[in-house]
């Protein structure tokens, strides 16, 4: 929904937070996570899809991403910044 959009935009504005402390800005990232993840009900955007799921899917999709592997990324702290975690997203 638009309110959800509006916080997420809010969160990522947060660019002075990547050259200052990288714990606060994993504590930003891990709660815009936690927030994202919150907002699929479906669980659409779990896991990875694959072309067993969906025929053709890595045709149209090059870069597969699902909130799986951003938390992986998040646990292994591989972002540099707040914009290589909205690349992501």
């Amino acid at each position: 929904n638009s309110s959800a959009a509006s916080v997420y935009r809010k969160i990522m504005s947060m660019d002075h937070i990547d050259a200052t402390n990288s714990d606060t800005m994993y504590e930003v990232m891990t709660l815009a996570m936690s927030f994202l993840a919150s907002c699929d009900k479906e669980k659409f955007f779990g896991k990875p899809v694959s072309d067993r799921d969906a025929p053709g899917y890595s045709l149209v999709i090059k870069n597969k991403m699902a909130f799986s592997m951003m938390r992986s990324k998040l646990t292994s702290r591989q972002y540099t910044g707040l914009s290589d975690f909205n690349e992501d997203v």
